[in-house]
């Protein structure tokens, strides 16, 4: 057994485990000569006063441990390639869509105004159907052009003076009816008088929407509530979204930023 690239010995393997049980990564050698990798637990054995007699020395081998590791790491590899060409690939349609799309609304937004008094009421209402839904095809494009923009690192916040109170009570009237539908109770709780917050009243307006949509899909009665939290009124301290749902174990929350978890 070598951990090291030469021969162990055995005062190399006991060594430090007078106080309890060590592991070690090491390679050991077939009779043919082949190599390959090991996990060695060394662990005391001792008498009925506490004194170390003997060494306990098991050695497992871990070759198939490591293939599964190194394939592991494979996929996650391409995965994140395959997610970096993707994010890049939106980005660029993106910016493509948005050119045409805007000449849509804005010379349909030109036509609406029928200053020639050529357009019947139904032409009218017909055109102002096409600036909606362009305007909501717009909304869509920018959401996907944010989320590479979010997974390229290279997110950019327009900050100003929002009311967090009124955001917070929009956004809570917006999902009320997957609430409503499930039956669970979803209220905003602020205190009145609260001071504009600076920050980008678009992007935190959807991380509610996230996080009060995740909330809703895991709970299935009781309440999900939006509590604006301030230490006074000059100063918004923190906005939590709770539920009643089943959380999230404990043992699982180191996985939550974790991509492709």
């Amino acid at each position: 057994v070598s951990p090291s690239g030469s021969p162990a010995r055995l005062e190399d393997l006991i060594a430090g485990v007078s106080t309890g049980p060590i592991e070690v990564e090491a390679t050991a050698k077939r009779a043919d000569g082949e190599t390959f990798p090991v996990r060695i637990v060394t662990t005391p054995v001792r008498d009925s006063a506490g004194t170390v007699t003997g060494y306990l020395i098991l050695a497992r081998d871990v070759t198939a441990d490591r293939r599964a590791e190194d394939a592991m790491r494979t996929a996650r590899l391409s995965a994140e390639a395959a997610n970096r060409a993707k994010s890049e690939f939106l980005a660029n349609m993106s910016h493509e869509l948005r050119t045409p799309l805007n000449s849509v609304i804005g010379f349909s937004n030109i036509l609406l105004k029928n200053k020639a008094g050529n357009l019947r009421d139904n032409d009218l209402a017909y055109l102002s159907r096409i600036v909606d839904n362009g305007k909501h095809l717009l909304g869509l494009i920018n959401t996907i052009l944010d989320l590479s923009k979010v997974e390229a690192g290279r997110m950019e916040a327009h900050r100003e003076p929002t009311d967090v109170a009124a955001l917070v009570a929009a956004t809570v009237a917006q999902i009320q009816p997957q609430a409503t539908e499930k039956g669970v109770e979803l209220k905003a709780e602020a205190s009145p008088g609260l001071a504009p917050l600076n920050t980008d009243p678009g992007k935190l307006k959807q991380i509610l929407i996230n996080l009060m949509g995740n909330a809703l899909r895991f709970t299935e009665s009781g309440s999900v509530r939006v509590i604006v939290e301030a230490a006074d009124p000059t100063r918004i301290t923190r906005i939590d979204v709770r539920d009643t749902g089943i959380g999230i174990p404990l043992e699982k929350q180191k996985d939550i930023f974790e991509a492709f978890r």
